[in-house]
């Protein structure tokens, strides 16, 4: 087992970017409030940016790190970004496992089994991954867990899986055990467990 950033895996040991990165990130996630949550982040173009899913593709400016529980996706979203205008650098991509999908290719991070991070969505695993990478302060986007759907759903369509009551139990486990008040939120639920920033 390892520990970073009071972050703990069960490998033997955690992977070579562990604990290389400093300050502050924001992690984007695909709520329908994610762009108005963007446009209040402060110095976003000088911050860490770990996108969630979809956002690696559709976030314009720079991405640092792709995070996703789904790890056949994360390096289409990369492959597509130049087609859709996005920011050139190199995405690195994280999941917690590979995938089975022949002929796709594998995240560039695989982190195994990362405590605390198993509860079922992408934006619990990205805050984890930005912890055990070494930010000291995460900042979640778009991150709502409040039913108000993704931004890419059509007006008015809500998403109950992310206000279920097991989600929020895991979340707050993982505020209380892990977070240890260096994560905030911009919207919803999530502000009002984990604070504004």
């Amino acid at each position: 087992m390892w520990t970073l950033n009071g972050i703990t895996g069960r490998d033997e040991s955690p992977p070579r970017c562990a604990g290389n990165f400093s300050g502050k990130a924001v992690v984007m996630g695909c709520g329908r409030c994610v762009w108005d949550d963007l446009a209040r982040v402060q110095d976003l173009d000088r911050i860490g940016t770990i996108a969630i899913n979809n956002m690696i593709l559709h976030h314009k400016g720079r991405v640092h790190h792709g995070v996703s529980m789904h790890p056949e996706e994360p390096n289409l979203w990369r492959a597509l970004r130049p087609y859709y205008q996005g920011e050139p650098s190199h995405v690195t991509t994280h999941s917690y496992r590979r995938h089975e999908k022949i002929g796709l290719s594998e995240c560039d991070v695989i982190w195994g089994t990362i405590e605390g991070a198993g509860g079922g969505t992408s934006g619990i695993l990205a805050v984890m991954v930005g912890l055990a990478l070494g930010y000291d302060e995460i900042i979640l986007a778009g991150v709502p867990l409040d039913n108000s759907g993704h931004f890419y759903d059509a007006p008015g369509k809500q998403d109950k899986t992310f206000g279920s009551d097991f989600i929020k139990i895991e979340w707050r486990n993982a505020a209380d055990k892990y977070f240890r008040g260096r994560v905030k939120s911009l919207s919803g639920w999530t502000r009002e467990l984990l604070g504004s920033p």
